[in-house]
């Protein structure tokens, strides 16, 4: 392992990996999205974060325009990265599709070099390069682009491998560098997509677990030292889970555990996982999407782990790491089938993952990266004939996937009123629970005087998060802002802060103005809970800088 200096032959390998990814990525090269409603629902977090960026409200946790403009606290909830990718490629090249068609292909081509990356401290360059093209390729890999436009968990492909190797890496050496590296890896994928994270979270403490059993000597410190970079990933992204945890008490967020969404609804079969059809049928519950793992690839890992038995006396803990990555395997193709019901049933938070069948991205992986020990088989010259015919058999079974069945183009030209005549097309469950029917078109007035003599003037909508008008009232008044209430919205008259009567069948901002002349203001902004996550994950970047800072200061001093 560790399989000698970076050379210029990684860079030939480096673009050859280039050059498949943008194979599986041609679809992409023009200004339309993917025909799927995923696609949509990602068009939607884009243009939505691109807005209340524009009014000052960074973290995006409120979107004001969709659902008619009564607004959704979808970033809230949802992971949020590949909507900031995707929004400032846009906001660059001034076009939404092409900015999201960028990150995809970018992507492809992070996903290939992060799986390089791993891969080569194992198999060498050619195993690397083998590992990285069938990972590129991996049915599942391109299904979630092609057949199910589930963006957020394509991007998650990128940081399963970064994560990996930078664990490995830091138990190898333990470096502040490479405790960096995997602190921000696995940070990467919570925010990128929170189910596979939380997948993926028990392989990475199984994985520190077992570096330490096989390890000689035993070091504690490493151990240490592996904790306090997966702690350092949770405290960078606690602006996102520490609100998401907490204030799911205020959405419906029980519509995904239930009905369809019961994740028993979506137990699969083995001849699901080795035989699905590649269709383009509209995803539904009876499935129009693929679920198979790729036979070429279970060939060529099959054929890997053959060298095992070979290969234990001359390196006994690359035999134990392939061992590791096969249990894994394993165990993650168990829990997809309907006979490891009894495992979900006993986990408090799987629940809220509603498809066991995600697990394939971690499949996709394991093989992918077990593909390339087919190199070990015939080291030296023999490999070079081994890995392009390799390559040749994943292409050759994979490459008709690497297409959608339809693009279409978006009208974009006015991104508000876009947001405004749609709502997010997710199953609404991050609507706040107090809205008991959800209107079915935008509201007549912004601003209504519910109850009492009151006349609304100088009304003024200084961003999608805080408007301000006044209120002459001869008697008291009951006035209503037509926006859903969430915990941060706040109303303040003549600068006091009053309270908000949500409680009515819309969920509407609902406030009590007294007799007078009053200067209403109402804005969305933090909460306790949100300041505190904010308040952690920016001491951790701090943190982090001081630490480099300091380890680069010593090093001049020395």
């Amino acid at each position: 392992m560790g399989k000698g200096k970076w050379a210029f032959k990684d860079l030939l390998c480096l673009g050859v990996i280039l050059l498949v990814s943008l194979l599986a990525s041609l679809p992409l090269f023009k200004a339309e999205i993917v025909q799927f409603n995923d696609s949509f629902c990602a068009m939607v977090k884009t243009v939505g974060l691109a807005m209340v960026w524009q009014d000052g409200q960074v973290a995006g946790r409120w979107l004001p325009d969709i659902n008619y403009g009564y607004g959704y606290p979808l970033l809230n909830f949802y992971p949020p990265l590949f909507s900031y990718l995707t929004a400032i490629a846009s906001l660059i090249v001034n076009n939404y599709m092409v900015g999201t068609n960028i990150i995809l292909i970018l992507g492809f081509i992070g996903s290939g070099f992060a799986m390089y990356l791993f891969a080569r401290d194992f198999w060498g360059r050619q195993g690397a390069l083998l590992s990285a093209v069938a990972y590129v390729f991996a049915p599942f890999h391109l299904c979630d682009i092609y057949q199910r436009s589930a963006d957020a968990q394509f991007l998650s492909f990128v940081f399963l491998p970064l994560s990996a190797w930078g664990f490995y890496r830091l138990w190898v050496d333990t470096r502040f560098a490479y405790f960096v590296w995997a602190a921000l890896a696995f940070a990467g994928l919570i925010i990128s997509h929170n189910a596979i994270a939380l997948f993926f979270f028990p392989v990475m403490v199984a994985y520190v677990v077992f570096q330490y059993v096989i390890d000689s000597p035993k070091s504690w410190m490493k151990i240490i030292w592996s904790g306090g970079a997966m702690t350092c990933a949770f405290a960078l992204t606690a602006y996102y889970w520490l609100p998401a945890l907490a204030e799911k008490q205020y959405v419906m967020i029980n519509k995904i555990t239930q009905g369809n969404w019961d994740f028993h609804v979506h137990m699969m079969s083995l001849y699901q996982l080795l035989f699905a059809a590649w269709t383009y049928a509209h995803w539904g519950m009876g499935y129009g999407h693929s679920f198979q793992i790729g036979i070429g690839h279970l060939f060529l890992t099959v054929i890997a782990l053959a060298v095992i038995p070979i290969l234990w006396r001359a390196d006994k803990k690359t035999s134990w790491h392939m061992f590791f990555w096969v249990v894994v395997g394993v165990a993650c193709g168990f829990m997809m089938l309907k006979a490891s019901a009894f495992v979900w049933e006993s986990l408090p938070l799987v629940k809220y993952v509603a498809a066991p069948w995600r697990l394939i991205v971690l499949i996709a992986f394991v093989l992918s990266f077990l593909s390339g020990a087919i190199v070990l088989w015939k080291p030296g010259r023999a490999s070079a004939w081994i890995v392009p015919c390799a390559i040749a058999l994943i292409l050759a079974l994979n490459f008709s996937y690497a297409k959608p069945n339809a693009t279409y183009a978006l009208d974009l030209a006015s991104p508000r009123a876009f947001l405004g005549s749609h709502w997010p097309m997710d199953n609404m469950e991050y609507l706040p629970r107090w809205v008991q029917k959800i209107p079915m078109a935008p509201p007549p007035a912004r601003y209504l005087v519910m109850q009492g003599q009151a006349i609304i003037s100088a009304p003024q909508k200084i961003s999608g998060v805080h408007h301000a008008f006044t209120v002459n009232a001869t008697t008291p008044a009951i006035v209503c802002f037509h926006h859903f209430y969430f915990p941060g919205w706040k109303v303040f008259i003549d600068g006091q802060e009053t309270a908000i009567h949500p409680e009515n069948p819309y969920g509407l901002i609902v406030f009590a103005v007294p007799p007078g002349v009053h200067d209403i203001r109402i804005t969305f902004g933090h909460t306790p809970v949100r300041v505190a996550g904010e308040l952690i994950s920016w001491l951790t970047v701090l943190c982090l800088l001081g630490g480099g800072f300091f380890l680069g200061w010593r090093r001049r001093k020395i």
